[in-house]
């Protein structure tokens, strides 16, 4: 069976041959994979456009349009460019498999098949394609998080450094050379909001001369 999901991957296996057609797509379906036929080089690109599947079993042998060709035009379409695509053919030799691989197939079945070796190959080439997928996702995911993380060091580094303060108004220069209150400079370049309010050093004084004012006053 597939791997665990709720919904089963999707096979386009293509042939022009309807015996081994018929044959194939019982094997997948018995599997438990959804399978779409198509017994073209036209038709399968047609099924491939209209959605991509997550596997394709190609024949290579077919009239109009061979295999290879079919195969290179999936790999150049964004859509299909990362669906496996393993061949089926009766061309034992090197340099077909050579040939099938440089056209930017996954693997190479050769005819007459074995049953178990077909969905063996195909189970392992969609456990492959799961894992690509979600080490993608992970690495967006991380991606993502080092830009907020980069985002966020850059606020803290705006606060950094020698900030010029005037010794009498206590005013902060900016780069720009604007003299402008802490607290403006605070809430300009962070996301802190000040409050004010006065410290207990400060506030000794200023009731100490409002006490000496009211005794002044006082008849």
């Amino acid at each position: 069976m597939p791997t665990d999901q709720a919904i089963p991957e999707t096979i386009l296996v293509v042939d022009d041959d309807l015996q081994n057609l018929h044959v194939l797509s019982q094997i997948l379906s018995d599997a438990g994979y959804r399978v779409r036929a198509a017994t073209s080089a036209a038709a399968a690109l047609s099924s491939a456009q209209a959605g991509a599947p997550d596997l394709v079993l190609l024949d290579i042998k077919m009239p109009a349009m061979d295999g290879y060709e079919v195969c290179a035009r999936l790999k150049s379409e964004a859509s299909t460019r990362d669906v496996p695509v393993l061949f089926l053919s009766v061309l034992d030799d090197a340099e077909a498999k050579v040939k099938g691989f440089e056209s930017g197939a996954s693997d190479y079945i050769t005819k007459p098949f074995q049953q178990a070796e077909v969905v063996a190959r195909v189970r392992t080439h969609l456990r492959v394609q799961s894992l690509r997928r979600s080490l993608e996702a992970s690495l967006s995911e991380l991606r993502l998080r080092g830009a907020e993380l980069e985002r966020t060091l850059s606020e803290v580094k705006t606060l950094r450094g020698l900030l010029p303060i005037c010794a009498e108004c206590k005013k902060v220069r900016t780069p720009e050379g604007e003299w402008i209150r802490v607290e403006e400079y605070i809430m300009k370049h962070s996301e802190a909001l000040c409050s004010h309010g006065i410290c207990p050093d400060c506030m000794a004084p200023i009731l100490g001369q409002l006490l000496e004012n009211k005794q002044a006053n006082e008849p």
